[in-house]
């Protein structure tokens, strides 16, 4: 809702408490509600490369309320946003406090479910883009806005979701709306069965829809993106020797390996000098007596005396 103080009326929070049945589950606590924003936020930022700077920001709508069904006046300032076969939630987020040139990565709607009856079986919830402008203050059925038959984005609900945030991711769309701004007439929540699902709205006084941007910021003035990478160049000339390190340790003996085989056969040596004589051995015992020689020839007359 665009620019509502606490001084102005809520002229559907009695009807509101009326919706309320049985089967409602309360709320969490403020904690709890923290804490769900806070994982959202980082699984924002996960989801988006490491190298890049993300914010995240979340929107507010500045305009929402619900048509069909039986209401036939406007029902801007309700506490709550209907949505089945029968009853349409409009929203409309304001996207000129972001800066100029963000990069978007992702876009979550989110919505706090606060009611729901007739729940026997899931229920798709599909959002779509609005095609004309419209006001909450005076929208109805008969006034509503054109609304785009493409879904951007699905979800699909039960009961036993009541308390809890509902999420849709409408990344295609507000990447639309940052391209072309003009376009951004908001978006329509549409139902399919007679399941009737009630969300908090802006007018609630706590939980209100979100529209949650994961950006990256502008580049700084001056910083282009990144160009391609240049061709290699040339190999320098080889640099001087660096100063011989320290001779290490000795390293451990290494396992003795397999024996090899027998190599073939030398050749003979040179004959090596003489050895010295040896001492004389121990004489034998005497050998037989030989058998007699042949008589030798006379010997010559002596002289005579």
């Amino acid at each position: 809702m665009a620019q509502r103080t606490a001084a102005e009326p809520r002229m559907y929070a009695r009807q509101a408490r009326r919706h309320s049945s049985a089967d409602d589950i309360p709320s969490p606590g403020i904690g709890a509600r923290r804490r769900c924003a806070a994982a959202l936020a980082l699984a924002l930022a996960r989801s988006v490369a490491a190298a890049d700077p993300v914010t995240i920001t979340v929107l507010h709508p500045k305009q929402d309320t619900f048509v069909g069904g039986r209401h036939g006046s406007p029902v801007g300032h309700a506490a709550f946003l209907t949505v089945n076969a029968r009853y349409t939630a409009l929203l409309q987020f304001p996207l000129a406090a972001l800066p100029a040139g963000t990069t978007l990565h992702t876009a979550t709607l989110r919505l706090w479910l606060t009611a729901a009856r007739r729940t026997k079986a899931v229920t798709p919830i599909t959002a779509h883009a609005l095609l004309s402008a419209w006001d909450e203050a005076t929208t109805t059925a008969a006034t509503a806005p054109r609304v785009n038959p493409e879904v951007v984005g699905a979800n699909v609900l039960k009961g036993s979701q009541v308390g809890d945030w509902i999420e849709w991711d409408v990344t295609p769309l507000v990447a639309g709306w940052f391209a072309d701004p003009p376009t951004n007439q908001g978006l329509a929540l549409l139902g399919a069965a007679r399941t009737l699902f009630e969300f908090a709205s802006a007018d609630a006084g706590a939980n209100p829809p979100e529209l949650v941007l994961a950006c990256a910021p502008p580049d700084t003035p001056g910083d282009g993106p990144t160009g391609p990478t240049g061709a290699t160049g040339p190999t320098g000339a080889t640099g001087p020797s660096g100063t011989a390190g320290p001779t290490g340790g000795t390293g451990p003996t290494g396992v003795t390996g397999p024996a090899g085989a027998t190599g073939s056969a030398g050749s003979t040596g040179a004959a090596g000098p003489t050895g010295s004589t040896g001492s004389a051995g121990v004489t034998g015992a005497a050998g037989a007596t030989g058998v007699a020689g042949a008589t030798g020839p006379a010997g010559a007359t002596g002289a005579t005396g």
